[in-house]
């Protein structure tokens, strides 16, 4: 992976009512073995719905973003609920 300071690199999703389309996207980009991209950022392009879906099945607690996030050692990636957009 590169580890170019300068350049920020965003995941941009889009989902509907599965939320879990940034989790699996994530996986795959974190985890592929020749060599990982792994975001700084994720923004969400939903509708309101999907907003509370990925809202309380991926951030609420410790959801399934914080476990894969835990699980594969990432390093920190803000996903703020201020960057969804619908």
């Amino acid at each position: 992976m590169s580890d170019d300071k300068n350049h920020r690199r965003i995941l941009l999703a889009v989902t509907g009512l599965t939320p879990q389309i940034v989790t699996e996207t994530l996986y795959a980009l974190a985890c592929h073995e020749c060599e990982p991209w792994i975001p700084h950022e994720v923004y969400l392009i939903t509708t309101a719905i999907g907003a509370d879906n990925a809202r309380l099945n991926l951030l609420a607690g410790e959801r399934w973003f914080h476990r894969l996030s835990s699980d594969y050692q990432l390093p920190p990636i803000q996903f703020p609920v201020e960057t969804f957009m619908f």
